[in-house]
């Protein structure tokens, strides 16, 4: 099971690390508590480096929609 993460993992970033995006907004899956969330990261040595150290946290997918807070759009409509 590992070593299928382990190469999902490795192909995903490879993929990212060739698109050479910056400002990356990313899908994490937290696998001890089962959430999702979603991070941005500035380039994918600073979300590789993240996930070596969060070990319990894996990559999902890349996300390039954008949904403001509450907050943002009380402040746009008001």
């Amino acid at each position: 099971m590992y070593s299928i993460v382990f190469v999902l993992f490795f192909n995903i970033l490879t993929y990212i690390l060739l698109k050479g995006e910056s400002d990356m907004q990313v899908i994490l899956f937290n696998t001890s508590n089962g959430s999702a969330f979603e991070m941005q990261f500035s380039n994918a040595k600073q979300m590789k480096n993240y996930l070596e150290k969060n070990a319990e946290v894996e990559f999902l997918s890349d996300t390039n929609s954008y949904l403001p807070t509450r907050h943002q759009r009380m402040q746009q409509s008001g």
